[in-house]
């Protein structure tokens, strides 16, 4: 009777272990598919052929407002499951987006804001990277 006991409670904490586990996979999972949408909803679309990186930075920078509203909102929402690297560079993407959203007082688009735009593109790659790289161990 003991040894049964305990048997069964050992089941009981296995499969309360594995429901936490298949809880926290299926949360990631939705977090890395959030984030995956929402790195290509900024990506910068080709207005003509000759497009060149600054002018697709230029797009970036004038959705730094946009970007910092969304990426807030899913920090939010999956900033629980997120691994600390992820976190660390989705924040590093907002607060490249505050600083530089209000250099933005022209049609043109200051060096300073497009070196960030472009700063902010690379991190959110790499943001998703190690999410997957994370979601995929």
């Amino acid at each position: 009777r003991w040894a049964t006991r305990l048997l069964r409670e050992d089941a009981n904490r296995q499969a309360l272990r594995l429901r936490r586990q298949e809880l926290l996979l299926e949360h990631e999972l939705e977090a890395c598919s959030a984030l995956s949408a929402l790195v290509r909803q900024f990506l910068p679309t080709y207005h003509f052929p000759a497009m060149d990186w600054e002018r697709a930075c230029n797009e970036i920078a004038y959705d730094f407002a946009k970007l910092d509203a969304a990426l807030s909102d899913f920090l939010a929402r999956h900033a629980a499951v997120l691994p600390e690297e992820t976190l660390a560079l989705i924040g590093e993407c907002i607060g490249l987006s505050r600083e530089h959203r209000f250099k933005i007082t022209t049609p043109e688009v200051p060096p300073t804001a497009n070196k960030a735009a472009a700063a902010l593109y690379e991190k959110l790659w790499q943001a998703e990277k190690e999410l997957l790289k994370v979601l995929h161990a």
